[in-house]
């Protein structure tokens, strides 16, 4: 005798239940942060399957938001689950469909296979070929189904995407709930949020509104590239911001033309021994007319900056806390806005710098850094070379 199992996964609160019952082949869910659209996502992809065995995907920018989204389903599901692969975050569920857990940073390893349901995870932060080329034909001879759920992020392809599902197409619906239509947000703590952040950053990460790339720190970064790196002039004076690093972040040199604020110089190490990482700053310092080098002495910076300083350069540490690495972004921020700044057509460069971004702590707080499984080395080293140009500077914490 055949046998149903009834499980209750988890009790909605209304704006998820919505779309939970909403029919749809493809809904767009824009929310703001803490409204609960992860765990939406995922029970949702374990009530489909569920229903209608088969094969799914999560899809997240970034390897690190995939395996959140494995690990919430791991450990909250798990009577559902019949088996997993942690090292291939992959669930089989009790009735054989299978969802894998996967990263659209390298959208061309996801083609070849069929798909009956799929997540994008923060779809604002996927590229748009990631979806177009490679994930929306996943879905083409099995009819599959699709849920997007983001945060904006300025009016990009998920912007015109949310649009679709306005616009009275049949198989497109697109929802927007704000962070405060969460029942169990505390409305004292919105309102906080609300006085103290910036009010685009509210509006953006809270309100869920689209807005002109406003979740971009760095503005009008394309106005500013400009000329060649250059070999040194006679006479000229030159400055280097140093962002060290050995295994896995990056190690980033960038000179500068002290007067015309223009990068010269760009060198990015990854897995090199410290000692050499000395020996070729130096040597970019002396051919660079005995340039001055502003180096990040957080941790392991510490005993570089002393190595240097035991060299005879003329160098300065700056420890990174989160006031002076806001001060040294800040700064940055309003300089390439107000193109004082130029550099060369630098393809790492210009990346970081376009998907920096800002992050709201539980205090209000903003954060600034890289997005999850991104690197910053090459904005951190441009910061602190161009505030080495500053012609009068405010203290920051150095040695």
């Amino acid at each position: 005798m055949e046998q149903k199992l009834k499980y209750a996964l988890y009790t909605p609160h209304p704006g998820q239940l919505q779309v939970h019952n909403d029919p749809t082949r493809f809904r767009i869910v824009v929310c703001g942060r803490r409204w609960g659209k992860t765990w939406l996502a995922v029970n949702e992809i374990i009530k489909e399957l569920l229903k209608n065995p088969g094969v799914g995907w999560w899809v997240a920018p970034v390897y690190q938001q995939s395996l959140h989204g494995y690990e919430i389903a791991v450990k909250n599901l798990n009577k559902l689950i019949k088996k997993k692969w942690d090292f291939l975050k992959r669930i089989e569920l009790l009735n054989g469909s299978i969802i894998e857990f996967k990263s659209a940073d390298n959208y061309e390893n996801l083609r070849g296979i069929g798909l009956d349901f799929l997540v994008i995870d923060e779809a604002a932060r996927v590229k748009r070929e990631g979806w177009e080329q490679v994930l929306r034909p996943t879905l083409v001879d099995r009819m599959g189904r699709a849920l997007f759920i983001s945060t904006p992020k300025g009016k990009n392809w998920f912007y015109h995407l949310y649009l679709l599902g306005l616009g009275g197409d049949k198989q497109y619906k697109s929802f927007h709930f704000p962070s405060y239509t969460n029942p169990f947000l505390s409305r004292d703590e919105i309102e906080s949020l609300r006085l103290t952040l910036p009010s685009d950053v509210y509006t953006q990460e809270i309100e869920a509104e689209f807005l002109d790339m406003c979740s971009s720190v760095f503005k009008n970064i394309r106005a500013c590239v400009k000329g060649v790196l250059e070999e040194p002039q006679p006479g000229r004076e030159y400055l280097i911001g140093w962002d060290p690093a050995k295994y896995q972040d990056f190690s980033v040199i960038i000179v500068m033309d002290l007067y015309r604020r223009h990068v010269v110089g760009f060198e990015r190490l990854q897995q090199i021994d410290y000692s050499f990482q000395i020996q070729k700053i130096e040597l970019i310092a002396k051919k660079y007319n005995n340039a001055k080098i502003i180096v990040d002495s957080t941790g392991v910076g510490d005993p570089l900056l002393e190595a240097l300083e035991r060299r005879g350069l003329d160098v300065e540490g700056v420890v990174l806390t989160n006031t002076s690495k806001k001060q040294l972004i800040e700064n940055l921020s309003l300089g390439i806005e107000q193109q004082e700044i130029s550099f060369p057509e630098i393809p790492v460069l210009l990346n970081e710098l376009e998907i920096f971004e800002y992050q709201i702590t539980h205090a209000g707080n903003v954060i600034y850094s890289a997005p999850e499984g991104y690197h910053d080395d090459c904005v951190l080293a441009l910061a602190l070379a161009y505030w080495g140009c500053r012609e009068k500077r405010e203290p920051l914490m150095i040695w």
